[in-house]
């Protein structure tokens, strides 16, 4: 999965909750961390990433700009990587909410112009506006470590 998120530029929400990614598997996050601009929220809740794989996320997500959302509860990844990554996401979304308003100042509208089609197609066929991914209670990252 991380080794298919490097070139990934369509997912941007993907949930690895209770897949038993554990310390081994960090490496592999983190390096899907810096190399992907595409994923806006990850949940990795409930594995055993321990203080080492978070301060491995923590060192990938100051080189990471796009991610404004991690959910490491039920990780042991560490009060102060989850501290510093919590302060990294503050400013990643403060970043994405001023591309926003300058895109929709730039537009003349509420809705930025290259979010109507997709809002649009979305309201049209009924499905959802932002691709995902929930791969919750796998094993699937294990195998790569």
């Amino acid at each position: 999965i991380c080794k298919a998120l490097l070139s990934n530029n369509v997912l941007v929400d993907l949930n690895l909750a209770s897949n038993q990614i554990c310390e081994q598997s960090a490496p592999f996050i983190a390096q899907m961390l810096l190399q992907n601009s595409t994923v806006e929220y990850l949940d990795l809740t409930c594995n055993k990433i321990g203080a080492d794989g978070g301060k491995q996320l923590q060192e990938a997500m100051e080189e990471n700009s796009t991610l404004i959302g991690l959910d490491l509860r039920l990780t042991d990844a560490g009060q102060e990587s989850e501290f510093t990554i919590q302060q990294i996401l503050h400013h990643n979304q403060n970043i994405k909410n001023s591309k926003l308003i300058q895109e929709m100042l730039d537009s003349g509208s509420i809705w930025p112009q290259k979010h109507r089609s997709s809002l649009a197609a979305a309201t049209r066929t009924g499905g959802l506006i932002s691709p995902m991914a929930d791969f919750t209670g796998n094993s699937v990252v294990q195998s790569l470590a």
